[in-house]
């Protein structure tokens, strides 16, 4: 953990220590929400630790999109890797069958022409029959909750309390 990491822990650890002894110490402060945010505002740093944080969590937004962009262009340098690979191999293939070749050693490795074995190609699914089909049973978790919404009890599952988010605009 860094020392900037480690002194904002310190001063988050703080401001909610300042934030529950203010709310002890003034209980009307539970019912006036404009009061409660001028005493903290006042008395505490909240406004800077949670500008702290917004920049924290702009930061991490940010780095988060360049870790993406940067996923997606190894991702197409892979595939053009790929790529590269299965038109060597095809190369490499078409010069060994027209020389009537089934092995090739070589000072870098040794080239062999093997049969693969077969492979099932499906031509029309609908054709199968069902005892060739697995079939995965997956909760309907939709389902489930408009059922335990509407009052019915169903063994196994409860509702969450939903908690609650943040947003930051």
């Amino acid at each position: 953990m860094t020392q900037e990491v480690k002194n904002m822990k310190l001063d988050i650890d703080k401001l909610k220590q300042q934030l529950e002894l203010l709310l002890k110490d003034y209980p009307e402060l539970v019912e006036d929400e404009e009061l409660r945010e001028d005493m903290f505002e006042g008395s505490t740093n909240i406004k800077e630790v949670l500008t702290e944080l917004i920049n924290i969590d702009a930061n991490a937004s940010t780095m988060i999109e360049a870790i993406k962009q940067q996923i997606n262009y190894l991702k197409q340098r892979s595939d053009r890797f790929d790529h590269r690979k299965e038109v060597t191999r095809k190369l490499i293939m078409q010069i060994m069958n027209i020389a009537d070749l089934t092995k090739m050693e070589l000072a870098n490795g040794t080239i062999s022409v093997s049969n693969t074995p077969a492979s099932v190609i499906i031509t029309d699914e609908t054709k199968i029959p069902d005892e060739y089909f697995r079939i995965k049973k997956e909760v309907n978790k939709t389902k489930i909750k408009d059922a335990l919404k509407d009052g019915v009890e169903i063994e196994g599952v409860q509702l969450s309390n939903g908690g609650s988010t943040i947003r930051i605009k």
